[in-house]
């Protein structure tokens, strides 16, 4: 691999662990939130190591190439905020842990649909974290967008956290639609159903993102992709 791109960096945890491996490789993390991007910065000043973070919105941004993307975007929905330890609460924003009960694979279909064109035409992989309760949706989202092959990684757990998809030279038509434009604002979750977590998500620094037609979201975008009923982390 010659360039790996973070999407969702936050403080650049991720991005700047590949750099201290791989040197040789050109890594380069995305952040809609500019906070965290400085913070991402300082950190890569006092690690000594050379990456370049970038202030872009996912929804609204796009690069010209990439062997590797990674991301461990937005992926617990809003009804499990009660059971979430009070550690994770105090120390991240609500836009970089929730999403909606209803769009709950929003920031990996995106992704996907942004990886997709970059690397159908050339060898490379997409790597994510991932939910445990949706291994198998997102294997599906995998072969939607056009990946030759998909593996689910477990945790020390046993769960399924991790999502490895590869992508080479094909001719295969893919189920892909074109992502919808979706707009993004400080404040409000937008995503509280469950409403224990309105005031810090309120509070946060996170921005959250908002489907302009949610309808044609759900018409378009989750077509052949069984989601189920939400069992809880027990």
């Amino acid at each position: 691999a010659k360039r790996i791109v973070d999407l969702g960096t936050g403080s650049g945890c991720i991005a700047l662990a590949i750099k201290s491996i791989r040197p040789d490789v050109e890594v380069v993390g995305f952040d809609n939130n500019s906070d965290a991007i400085d913070q991402a910065r300082r950190n890569a000043e006092t690690l000594n190591l050379s990456v370049d973070f970038i202030v872009a919105d996912l929804f609204n941004y796009s690069f010209e190439s990439a062997d590797i993307i990674v991301s461990n975007p937005p992926y617990i929905p809003i009804s499990e905020c009660e059971d979430m330890e009070e550690h994770v609460l105090a120390h991240e924003p609500g836009g970089a842990l929730f999403v909606s009960d209803e769009q709950p694979l929003l920031f990996y279909d995106a992704i996907f649909a942004l990886g997709k064109k970059i690397l159908t035409n050339r060898v490379g992989w997409m790597v994510f974290e991932i939910h445990h309760l949706f291994g198998e949706e997102m294997r599906q989202l995998g072969v939607k967008y056009c990946a030759k092959e998909v593996k689910l990684r477990e945790d020390l757990q046993g769960k399924d956290r991790m999502l490895l998809a590869r992508y080479g030279r094909t001719n295969r038509r893919c189920a892909a639609d074109a992502v919808p434009k979706i707009r993004s604002q400080r404040g409000d979750c937008g995503v509280n159903a469950a409403g224990c977590c309105a005031d810090r998500c309120a509070q946060s620094a996170g921005y959250v993102f908002h489907i302009e037609n949610t309808r044609a979201w759900a018409d378009r975008k989750y077509v052949g992709v069984s989601l189920p009923t939400l069992r809880g982390t027990q």
